[in-house]
Order: structure tokens, then C-alpha cells, then sequence
């Protein structure tokens, strides 16, 4: 199960990773390097093992045996984080990152410890506590995730960045209404005669349940009115920009979109009726320039075509391509 056991088929597009007890406080950090390294964070949960658990994730490992009992109170010693990643060669990209098995080992690999680059040499102690672990074949990865992840098929938000992405949000709820709806806040208040649950709220069945869904980063925000939660849920479309990062806190991998505009007279062109050269030039400045500028990295995406029909279609295609992990 770890990277002893080297597996490079280049069409397996997931992984399951844990951060281990030991390096549990190294979690951004780690999060930071795989995010580098072109991964995806489908998931993630934090969890503390029982070594009932524990027992059951490594069955069949090469871990049975002497070393065994040393093992299982070593991962239930404390909260362990599991993620499933993805990326091309998931399996092999992540044993890749993590580096060899024992972190004595890693480290000694690198002649110049000023330029340490794999997990485990980083953040390992030993073979033992050794930070992470990581997959070694498309078996391992499907029973792995289920074992964290039982229901392992998450809708990410998506978010669109760049001119005219009003108009594609309205559209893609026009023509996929399916698929997706503008965000629905939640309530605990007492639904009345003549509400219908989802069309203006959902209605929490108790104040203890969405007290428990804010802790858990389920909402964007909350707040209390009349002695009643009212909330936005993360799982919407149309999410305000500077919450990408809390949506990563919950677990959500949004699929970020940038409209890049080649030039001003792109956006002109595809004002309509409405263009002038003043708008079309703040419009360009304020999307293109200011935009890229401040969240370059968080895009998943960079759309560029020569219509906003194109650009339409290619996002839909990249939706498709993003949502899609198996």
C-alpha cells in the first residue's frame, strides 16, 4: 500500500491520500504541495481511527505481522485527514510526491537537505511515522475510498470568473435546469400553509442539525434571526468569489472558470445593443487585468474563444470533464 509497491498506469485519475497522526499539523503544507503538483482534492474528511478501523483499512497489507499492533496504535493515536485526489497517474504522481516509505530513507536520497522536496522526507520521522499514505493500484484505490468515502460521487460548485458570466450562469440554468439552480438558503423556522420546501427555503427539520451543518462548514454563512438559523449552503452555483477558500476548508473542490477576454474589442463585439467603448474598456480592465491578477491560481480553467457561444459550450464541456472523477 505504499510506495515499495510503484504502479504507473497513466489512465487511473484518482487516489486516496491520508496525512497521518504525526503530521496531522502539517496539513496545509501538504495540502499546498499537492495542490502544486496539479492534483484535484475531490474530498476530504478528517477522522480519528478506532483500531477496529484501523484493522479493517489494513487488511491484506504487508503491515500484518509483527509490526502490526505498533501500527494500529500508531494511526489511532490521533486525527488522520483523508482525501481522494485526482490528476492524470493519480496512483503514480501521488507515491511520486510522497517519496519512499521510510523517511529516514527519503531524506538520506537528497544530498542537500536545503532542497527536500517529497512529503515524507519533509514531514516523516521514521518507516513507521512517515506522514502519509498513498495507493498502489486501482484495487487499492476503489476499496480505499469507499472505506473513507461511501459516497464518493461529490457535486462540486461551480464558479465562474471574468465578463459576461452572468449571462452563462443564466444560461447554463436555462438549458441544464437539471443540473443547476441558483442557491436556495436554508431556515430552522417553521414552514408556513403555504410554502413549498425548495423553492424559497429548505427548512431544517431542527435547530441542533444545522447547528452541527454550520460546524462542519456546510454554510458560507449563517446568522440568527428571531431565534431561527437562516444559512447559504456551499453547494450552488453562483458563489461569491472570495469564498473559494472556505469551500476548500468544507471539502469543496469548486470548479473555477475564468473567461479570459483576448482584447477590449472582444468584449465590445459581444456587448450587443448595450456596447460602448467606455464600459467595454472598465469591463476589460476590472475582468481581465484585476481578476487574473488576484486569483490566477485558483483557477481549474481558462476559457479563451472567439464568441461567447464558444465560450458557452467549452465551459460546458469543462464541467463535464471536472464533475466527471471516475
Amino acid at each position: 500500500m505504499e510506495k515499495d509497491s510503484t504502479y504507473t498506469g497513466q489512465k487511473d485519475k484518482r487516489t486516496l491520500a491520508l496525512i497521518k497522526p504525526d503530521a496531522i499539523q502539517n496539513t496545509n503544507e501538504i495540502e499546498d504541495m499537492i495542490l502544486k503538483n496539479s492534483f484535484t482534492i475531490l474530498q476530504k474528511r478528517q477522522v480519528t481511527l478506532t483500531a477496529e478501523q484501523c484493522s479493517d483499512f489494513h487488511t491484506g497489507s504487508k503491515h500484518y505481522g509483527k509490526l502490526f499492533p505498533s501500527l494500529v496504535a500508531f494511526m489511532t493515536s490521533g486525527p488522520i485527514l483523508a482525501m481522494m485526489l485526482k490528476r492524470e497517474n493519480a496512483i503514480g504522481a501521488w507515491q511520486e510526491l510522497i517519496g519512499p516509505t521510510n523517511s529516514t530513507q527519503a531524506r538520506e536520497s537528497y544530498p542537500d537537505s536545503r532542497v527536500l522536496s517529497d512529503v515524507r522526507a519533509l514531514f516523516g520521522t521514521n518507516e513507521e511515522k512517515n506522514a502519509v499514505h498513498g495507493s498502489d493500484s486501482p484495487v487499492s484505490v476503489e476499496r480505499e475510498i469507499r472505506f473513507f468515502f461511501p459516497n464518493s460521487n461529490p457535486t462540486r460548485p461551480v464558479i465562474i470568473f471574468g465578463p459576461f458570466k452572468e449571462t452563462i450562469y443564466d444560461r447554463l440554468m436555462t438549458d441544464k435546469p437539471d443540473k443547476f439552480a441558483i442557491s436556495v438558503p436554508h431556515t430552522t423556522r417553521p414552514r408556513r400553509d403555504n410554502e413549498i420546501n425548495g423553492q424559497y427555503y429548505y427548512f431544517v427539520p431542527s435547530r441542533e442539525q444545522m447547528e452541527e451543518d454550520i460546524q462542519n462548514h456546510l454554510f458560507i454563512e449563517a446568522g440568527e434571526y428571531k431565534e431561527n438559523f437562516y444559512g447559504t449552503s456551499v453547494q450552488a452555483v453562483k458563489v461569491s468569489e472570495s469564498v473559494i477558500k472556505y469551500l476548500r476548508v468544507a471539502g469543496l473542490y469548486s470548479i473555477t472558470i475564468f473567461i479570459k477576454p483576448p482584447d477590449v474589442k472582444w468584449i465590445y463585439d459581444s456587448m450587443g445593443a448595450d456596447a460602448n467603448k467606455e464600459s467595454a474598456q472598465k469591463l476589460y480592465d476590472k475582468t481581465a487585468v484585476e481578476t487574473e491578477q488576484i486569483f490566477l491560481d485558483m483557477f481549474t480553467a481558462v476559457v479563451k474563444e472567439n464568441t461567447l457561444n464558444d465560450v458557452y459550450e467549452k465551459i460546458c464541456q469543462i464541467i463535464e470533464e471536472q464533475q466527471n472523477i471516475d
